[in-house]
């Protein structure tokens, strides 16, 4: 049979291979992205810090000292400057870098923070559409550009933007993206230059998030995808990366040396509530799921995932069976492209890769579930959506468009869809970004949403009864706020009835109402979590103690603040001995008033219990010799000449005992005291007018 007779098939191409773009109308396109991506997040500019912003940046000791501290934060971990309850051992100083570095310029400036987080969106998203675009430049331009614009928009990407902290992932990926050009760039011309620019990004990318981990892997795949590089070459960025991760792990090691890993509790993660293995990675199982109806239908969206907002689960519940066999199916599909170079493949195992550091399949990490944890992952999702629509469509790739306007003329056909998605998307972004305006309007919105949530009730109490009640001037509604604060404390503990923290601001709230016994209650309920070492609940404790007469127990409470503090501050010397001048042990409050002088010698309310102490022990010169310090300190302050008064009529100095009563009264016409002795040595010395004259003022 003759050649012209052979019936040849056509070659299959997943879509039909286009005409390039021109660099001029890729450039334009990669601004539209940007400024796209700018405008969307823009209103977040003018929105204050939010959840861990404050212990990021605002309350970071080391952020705070700007460009000087940088060495510090390159060799401690990520929490060293800050204080924060659960102290997680994390090595990120990319993102606290350029904390610091923003506030060498722009001190307590939330809005600066908040802009170059939407220009650092903005640029990643620009860059990654010149990444597709040359990936995949067999395909027309109008591809890249569909799935950079989907991604751009999701709403889920609106925690990473809106909270600052979350520099973290945005800084990984763009790094991450620009190691990819050099590794790419390294294929045709083998240039050492391309190698040290991958290893600088790459180690950029890791400095910045520990997930950046995955470009190990995730660079020599795209390389292997979209190029024809030969292995040697492909080994070769392999090795360079895996060096490279070598030396952000023992740097890491050596930096987390020593710091003890954080407590397995289940409001660090759920999964430690988890009763054994199997019930564990059934509910990963199921929150991996979960992630994926986030990609497609992001409502409602919230900060807060953590125990009990997801309900442990079985093997044999329906919707983990369903996540197993989806990711199974997944896997499956991905690797059976592999050979085809699929794009789809491609996509799902840059989705898996992304997903695997933070799934708590392989490592529980201390979230439950994070709408910012889908940041790199929804890549692959919005790749895939991009695409099944160019393909459902059948899309007319021949045209070469040469400007922005004849780009959208001749792509409607794709584009209206497209758009129309990433239209959906945006109103959702754009309201939900709102809700991220400041912790209270956050959190308020947040705890409707993540009902089942224990730390989404304390964070709105938490709201209700600091930053909200401060701001109120209304006295009424101050009282409503303290009561719906006790009421949201009472729901985290019912969810998590080891929830310490919530008893100790149910202690703060009662206390506020007066309610000592309930105050008191909830202190206590605390300490047994603590085992006493809450320095700031002993000493709420303690005065709770004073106020109902409680000595002993006040005194035990401060002596323990004393004993575990690391440098003893003069003020809870001063609460112990005015303790004991109550419990008239006199001497001992004197020592106890002398260790607080010692530390603060112009303190007046320790030198006015040890003058009240000396006179109770009648040693007369001294009292004088305290009263005389006392005026030094303060002429005007009335009770030192009432300490007098007494100390010379203990002498018998009885004129010397009445001029200084005298004294007393005129600075304080209201002190009853100094009234009723004056009126005593008054009658006792003859003078009855004026006795009579001040009995009036005195009811003793």
């Amino acid at each position: 049979m003759s050649n012209k007779n052979k019936k040849t098939k056509p070659a299959v191409a997943e879509i039909p291979a286009p005409v390039p773009a021109s660099n001029m109308l890729k450039n334009r396109l990669a601004l539209v992205i940007f400024i796209f991506s700018f405008v969307l997040y823009a209103q977040s500019i003018a929105f204050d810090f939010v959840l861990d912003d404050e212990a990021s940046i605002k309350e970071n000791r080391l952020v705070q000292q700007g460009i000087p501290a940088i060495p510090t934060l390159l060799k401690t971990d990520s929490w060293y400057g800050a204080n924060v309850g659960v102290k997680i051992p994390i090595y990120r100083p990319g993102s606290f870098v350029l904390f610091a570095t923003i506030w060498q310029f722009f001190p307590d400036s939330p809005h600066v923070y908040h802009l170059i987080n939407v220009l650092l969106y903005a640029l990643t998203c620009a860059l990654l559409f010149l990444l597709l675009s040359k990936l995949f430049s067999k395909q027309s331009i109008l591809f890249p550009f569909a799935c950079v614009l989907l991604y751009a928009a999701h709403p889920i990407h609106t925690e990473v933007v809106n909270n600052i902290k979350s520099a973290d992932e945005i800084l990984c990926l763009l790094f991450g993206i620009a190691a990819m050009f050099p590794a790419i760039k390294f294929t045709g011309n083998r240039s050492p230059l391309q190698l040290f620019l991958l290893a600088l990004f790459y180690f950029l990318s890791v400095l910045s998030k520990e997930s950046g981990i995955i470009f190990v892997v995730a660079i020599p795949l795209t390389v292997y995808f979209f190029t024809d590089a030969k292995s040697k070459s492909i080994f070769i960025v392999s090795l360079l990366l895996l060096l490279t991760a070598a030396v952000h792990l023992f740097i890491r090691a050596q930096v987390l040396e020593g710091i003890p890993a954080y407590d397995r509790s289940p409001l660090v993660n759920t999964l430690y509530a988890a009763p054994d293995f199997v019930s564990e990675k059934a509910t990963a199982l199921f929150i991996l799921l979960k992630y994926i109806l986030l990609l497609i239908f992001p409502h409602p969206l919230s900060y807060n995932y953590d125990y009990a907002q997801i309900p442990m689960q079985q093997l044999a519940n329906p919707a983990v069976i369903f996540s197993l066999l989806v990711h199974a199916a997944l896997l499956v599909y991905a690797i059976a492209g592999l050979k085809k170079k699929s794009i789809v493949s491609f996509a799902i195992l840059f989705y898996l890769l992304a997903l695997a550091p933070v799934s708590n399949m392989f490592i529980i990490i201390a979230s439950t579930l994070g709408e910012r944890l889908m940041y790199m992952p929804s890549l692959g999702y919005c790749i895939i959506v991009a695409y099944v629509i160019m393909k459902i469509l059948k899309a007319d790739l021949r045209k070469r468009p040469e400007t922005i306007k004849s780009f959208f003329s001749s792509n409607k056909k794709i584009l209206i869809p497209v758009i129309l998605i990433a239209c959906l998307y945006s109103v959702k972004t754009f309201s939900r970004s709102g809700d991220w305006k400041d912790n209270p309007t956050l959190f308020g919105h947040d705890v409707k949403v993540s009902s089942g949530s224990a730390t989404a009730h304390f964070h709105w109490g938490n709201a209700l009864q600091y930053m909200l009640y401060d701001k109120q001037p209304d006295e009424a509604r101050k009282q409503n706020l303290e009561d719906e604060a006790i009421a949201e404390y009472q729901k985290a503990i019912q969810i998590y009835p080891g929830y310490m923290d919530a008893y100790k601001h149910l202690g703060v709230g009662y206390s506020r109402k007066g309610d000592n016994a309930n105050a008191l209650k909830y202190f206590e309920k605390h300490n047994e979590f603590t085992g006493r070492s809450d320095l700031e609940v002993l000493q709420m404790e303690g005065n709770l103690y004073d106020k109902t007469a409680q000595y002993d127990k006040a005194i035990e409470a401060f002596t323990l603040v004393v004993q575990r503090q690391k440098n003893p501050d003069a003020k809870t010397f001063y609460y112990i001995g005015l303790l004991y001048n109550k419990k008239n042990q006199y001497d001992t409050a004197i020592q106890y008033l002398d260790h607080a002088l010692a530390l603060e010698p112009g303190n007046l309310l320790a030198r006015k219990n040890k003058t009240i102490a000396l006179v109770n022990l009648k040693k007369n010169s001294e009292v004088l010799a305290q009263s005389d310090t006392i005026l030094q300190l303060d002429s005007r302050f009335a009770k030192a000449y009432c300490y007098k008064g007494f100390a010379y009529s203990n002498i018998g100095d009885y004129p010397k005992a009445i001029e200084n009563f005298e004294k007393a009264v005129e600075l304080d016409p209201k002190d009853e005291e100094s009234i009723y002795h004056l009126v005593v040595l008054y009658k006792f010395t003859g003078n009855n007018e004026k006795a009579k004259a001040l009995e009036g003022r005195t009811h003793r």
